[in-house]
């Protein structure tokens, strides 16, 4: 592929810095990317996806699932079992495996963001875009302090201990009738103890009580968080980005199965989809 772009892509990239700089940034402050599929999908996290309507509170069903997810992974995954991991490094490698969690997974690669936008592209039916968030405002704004937080200091709502709330504690021991101890998300910096959380320059935001999707909750607030299209135009362009820029399935998840996804679309995919790429 040619380094020469598009200008449907490098009008993309003057999108993405434009809204970059109305959101706002302070210094050493990282920006939140996520890439989704489609424009519609919202800013959800997967555990709260099967609510048929938005609540103020999360039903007790849900609570329940959450607490037999957690228990059954971390008694079924033996390969953590010798790692000496915490609650959240379990919870951590539970999203990163496609269970369905309170957290969403957010980038401050836009690189990475634009892969998991164009992932499993089709020209008649995707609608790609990139979500950009300030992080940092958003805690400011519904937790007054302008920092990521640890997650092992989530319990600052209540009675704090120098140790740190253990995942267990915090989260799943709340579900006998009471409310969680925050209703809007909160952005994390996360321990990157996962090979696929590093590789993915990958943060979180955690969500509480509240089950309304972000965009919903900030009234897309252009000054906090903005969505960017990647047009049919720019398709072809992004994926030569990527190829240049080295983001492929097997960069982003270094393990076997990454590896074996990634060497069956080299050898198999990689012709027929070029040849739709030309398409567009």
């Amino acid at each position: 592929m040619s380094l020469s772009y598009s200008k449907a892509w490098l009008q993309f990239l003057a999108d993405v810095d434009n809204a970059r700089n109305e959101i706002g940034f302070g210094p050493n402050e990282e920006c939140f990317y996520r890439g989704h599929t489609q424009e519609s999908y919202k800013l959800l996290p997967g555990l709260y996806r099967g609510l048929k309507k938005s609540t103020k509170r999360i039903p007790d069903e849900l609570w329940e699932a959450e607490s037999d997810l957690f228990y059954e992974f971390r008694s079924k995954a033996k390969e953590l079992h010798d790692q000496n991991l915490s609650d959240w490094d379990i919870l951590f490698f539970m999203q990163h495996h496609g269970v369905r969690t309170r957290l969403l997974d957010w980038t401050e690669s836009l690189a990475v963001a634009v892969y998991f936008a164009l992932l499993d592209y089709d020209p008649a039916t995707s609608k790609p875009c990139i979500w950009i968030m300030n992080p940092y405002k958003f805690n400011q704004r519904y937790h007054t302090s302008r920092d990521l937080w640890d997650p092992r200091l989530l319990n600052f709502y209540e009675d704090y201990e120098e140790e740190g709330e253990s995942y267990e504690d915090l989260i799943l021991y709340n579900n006998n009738g009471e409310i969680m101890p925050w209703d809007e998300p909160i952005a994390l910096y996360p321990v990157r103890r996962a090979n696929r959380l590093v590789t993915q320059s990958g943060y979180f935001t955690i969500h509480g009580n509240d089950s309304r999707p972000i965009e919903e909750i900030v009234s897309r607030d252009t000054k906090m968080l903005q969505q960017v299209p990647i047009r049919r135009e720019a398709v072809r362009s992004a994926f030569a980005f990527l190829e240049h820029a080295g983001i492929n399935r097997f960069t982003l998840f270094p393990d076997l199965d990454g590896l074996s996804r990634h060497l069956n679309y080299q050898y198999f995919a990689a012709s027929d989809f070029k040849t739709m790429l030309n398409s567009l």
